[in-house]
């Protein structure tokens, strides 16, 4: 996390999401760092459950490849956790980031990564 740039990238990528129920935007701006090491991620609504909403941001620290990954399948693994299904947020919340954590293990070609950044 030492490096950094001789003056901020402000630059800023806004996004707006909407359905029926909600109305939300998101910006980002890298700043000072070599490069956007964090993510997020906006689901409106799951298949199982389409009034609800998902939300997350997800802090590089130093280093993108979590944060990236965090932002491009936490979603995916909450919403097929049994755990979510049944109504159980928060055992499928943790079950999703040890999925994750599994697929860091497997090395970085083992997953695909869409980037929400």
């Amino acid at each position: 996390m030492g490096q950094s740039l001789s003056e901020p990238k402000t630059e800023k990528k806004t996004e707006k999401f909407e359905n029926v129920q909600f109305s939300v935007g998101s910006s980002s701006m890298q700043g000072w760092r070599l490069e956007m090491e964090d993510a997020h991620s906006v689901e409106l609504g799951f298949a199982q459950d389409p009034e609800s909403a998902y939300f997350a941001v997800f802090d590089g620290h130093g280093g993108a490849k979590f944060a990236q990954l965090c932002g491009s399948r936490l979603s995916h693994y909450l919403e097929t956790d049994s755990a979510f299904r049944s109504g159980d947020y928060s055992t499928a919340l943790s079950n999703s980031f040890l999925s994750i954590d599994k697929d860091l293990q497997e090395g970085e070609d083992s997953y695909p990564c869409a980037v929400y950044n």
